[in-house]
Parts: C-alpha cells; sequence; structure tokens
C-alpha cells in the first residue's frame, strides 16, 4: 500500500469521526424573558408631551439623522429643479452651475427651440386686463395679433304668453285683462289671510278667538268639561283608597259609588281562586262518572237472570200444563235449558277429568297435581 493511500484512509476515518462526534443540530437559543422593567423602559423611552426622547444620546443621535435627512432632501430637490428649470438667477442674471463643471451629473444645456407665438394662451377672447379685444390690445404686432373670433348670436326661446303676457308700461295684460287681474286680486287676498289668520288666531286683550265658530267650539267644549269636572280626582289616590270596599260601596243607603272599579275587583278575586275551580270541575266530572258506573251496575245486577228459574220445572218432576211427569212410565221428555246453571269456578271443580289433569303454572314450570 502506497503513502498516498494511506493519507487518504486517514483522512476519511478522521472526518468520519468528526462527523459522528459533531452534531448537526445545535443547542436552541435560550428562551428571553420580558420583564417588567423592560416594558416600563419601553414606555418612558419617548415624551409624547415634549416630543422628545429620554436619552440625551439618543435625542442628539435622532436630531443629527434628521437635520442630515434634511440636507440630503433640500440638495436633491435642488438638484431636481435645476434639471428642469432655469439654471440662472432671474434677477441678477448669474448662473447658478458655476463652478460645477466637473463634477458628475452636471445638467446639460437644453437645446434652444424656437419659440411659438400662438393666437390665444387664455380661455377668453379678450385682454383680461384692460379688457380689449386681442385685436385692440396685444403685445404682438398688428400684423401677428389673433384674429376677432366669429360667434353667431345666441338665440333664446321665449315663451310668449309666460314672459311677454303683461305690459310693464300701461299695467295691463294683453289678453283677458280683466279676467286675469280678479285672479290676481283673488289670490292676494287668500294669501293675505292666510298671513293674518297666522299671527291672529287669538285676541289676549279680549280673551277670545278671533274666529266665531272656533270660540263657540271652545265654549262648548269647556261646559262638557265642566260637567265632568273633579270626577278623575279619584284616580290621583293610592290605590289602597282607591279600590277600598267604603269608597266603591255604601253600605248604609245600599249604593254603588264606581260599578266599574267593583267589578274589577270582583274580578280579579274571581280569578285568583280560578284554580280552585278548575280542580271542583274536575273532581265534579270524576264523581258524576263513578255515580253513573255504579248505577249501570246496579242496574246489571237487578236485570240479572237467574239460571235456577229454569230448573224449577224439572223439580216438580211434571209439566204443569199436560200433568205429564217427566220420570218414570209414560215420562215426557224435559228439554234442558241453554242458560249455564253452574258458576264458572264450581263447573272445573266439579268436573274429574278437569281436576285430574289441572296444572299449576308458576315461575315457568309445569306442576302435576
Amino acid at each position: 500500500m502506497d503513502a498516498t493511500a494511506t493519507e487518504e484512509w486517514k483522512q476519511m476515518l478522521k472526518d468520519y469521526e468528526k462527523q459522528k462526534s459533531n452534531v448537526q443540530w445545535e443547542k436552541p437559543p435560550p428562551v428571553t424573558r420580558v420583564k417588567h422593567s423592560d416594558i416600563r423602559k419601553m414606555e418612558i423611552a419617548y415624551n409624547p408631551i415634549l416630543q422628545t426622547y429620554s436619552d440625551p444620546n439618543t435625542e442628539s443621535q435622532i436630531k443629527n439623522q434628521e437635520q442630515e435627512r434634511l440636507i440630503d432632501t433640500l440638495a436633491k430637490n435642488k438638484d431636481r429643479a435645476l434639471r428642469y428649470e432655469q439654471v440662472y438667477n432671474v434677477v441678477n442674471f448669474e448662473n447658478k452651475l458655476k463652478g460645477l463643471e466637473g463634477a458628475p451629473n452636471y445638467p446639460q444645456e437644453k437645446p434652444s427651440v424656437p419659440k411659438k407665438f400662438y393666437s390665444n394662451y387664455t380661455n377668453t377672447n379678450y385682454n383680461i386686463i384692460s379688457g380689449m379685444n386681442f385685436s385692440d390690445h396685444h403685445y404682438l404686432p398688428p400684423e401677428k395679433r389673433p384674429a376677432k373670433p366669429h360667434s353667431a348670436p345666441k338665440k333664446y326661446k321665449i315663451n310668449l304668453a309666460e314672459f311677454r303676457d303683461f305690459d310693464i308700461i300701461n299695467n295691463r295684460y294683453k289678453r283677458n285683462h280683466e279676467a286675469k287681474a280678479k285672479l290676481d286680486e283673488d289670490y292676494y287676498i287668500q294669501e293675505a289671510a292666510e298671513k293674518y289668520w297666522k299671527t291672529h288666531d287669538y285676541d289676549p286683550v279680549v280673551g277670545e278667538f278671533v274666529d266665531e265658530e272656533k270660540e263657540k267650539a271652545y265654549q262648548r267644549q269647556q261646559e262638557q268639561e265642566a260637567k265632568v269636572h273633579g270626577l278623575d280626582q279619584v284616580e290621583k289616590l293610592p290605590n289602597g283608597v282607591k279600590y277600598s270596599e267604603g269608597a266603591l260601596y255604601q253600605p248604609i243607603n245600599m249604593r254603588v259609588v264606581d260599578a266599574n272599579r267593583l267589578y274589577e275587583i270582583d274580578m280579579k278575586n274571581k280569578m285568583a281562586k280560578q284554580r280552585y275551580e278548575t280542580r271542583y270541575d274536575v273532581e265534579k266530572d270524576y264523581r258524576e262518572r263513578d255515580i253513573e258506573e255504579s248505577q249501570r251496575k246496579e242496574m246489571l245486577r237487578l236485570n240479572r237472570i237467574n239460571p235456577k228459574k229454569y230448573l224449577e220445572p224439572k223439580e216438580r218432576g211434571y209439566n204443569i200444563l199436560t200433568n205429564n211427569p217427566y220420570y218414570g212410565r209414560y215420562a215426557e221428555k224435559f228439554h234442558e235449558p241453554r242458560v249455564p246453571t253452574q258458576s264458572v269456578w264450581a263447573k272445573p271443580s266439579s268436573s274429574s277429568s278437569y281436576a285430574s289433569s289441572r296444572t299449576i303454572r308458576s315461575s315457568g314450570f309445569q306442576i302435576a297435581s
């Protein structure tokens, strides 16, 4: 094995050991805990009233930055203005770019464009200072001045019946003056009456309404109110007095003072006992049903047929009509009745076959007896 292969093998082992000893992840940074003091410092770092920082160093640093930004902004605006505005002072005609010829981004001189004179720079067709037409007052020579604009006269549509129906010279209508004057007079009278009644509804000196009909209606209303005056004073009393028995009924002369309020109290007491009335009605219904059921059972018991009456002829031994016997020689056949002659319990008890095979079922088992 040559030395080169040995060195490569050693380097490979070192790389493998380094790879296994150094993990691929790092320990996470510790969690920073925010304290109340830190929050307090952040709150008082800037004074909103004085508009200054609490730390003098921070305040001076911010001021310097603002000053630098202001200077940069002004310089940029100045440079931008020199690129689009005059490069000389309009007062003394000095060059603003003097001494900056070798500076980078030096503004190039603008190409000279021949000035074009337009006929009109404004929206008006006259000089706004002198009020004269451009053909008479203009800074250009007379041969280059703009021509007078040709404008057609403006036409207006006028309704003759609306605008020219009245002659302002003689104060008369051109057509139907009497009828129209009468309509105007009626309108003026009506308008004056409306304005008058707005402010002359009641006369405080006389103490009456100006309108006689309104005054009569008011007097009738006062007479009606005088008839019932004082009757509603009881409504101002407390309920203990207003709904007392002495205030509603006089037992001495047996006279009802207030029938409506007395009826209201009676209905209130009745509604308070309504649940007992419902209970009484239900119990009464049940009691009547029980009585009807007991009467029905009693009637069935009294009308029940006794099967022993059909056995009486057989026990007698002969037919009472023919006197023929039911037993012995020359006996007459007796027809057995189809009614049960034994009770339901006596019939299975007397049967020997049923008694021998009777079973008692109890708890799912069959026990023979």
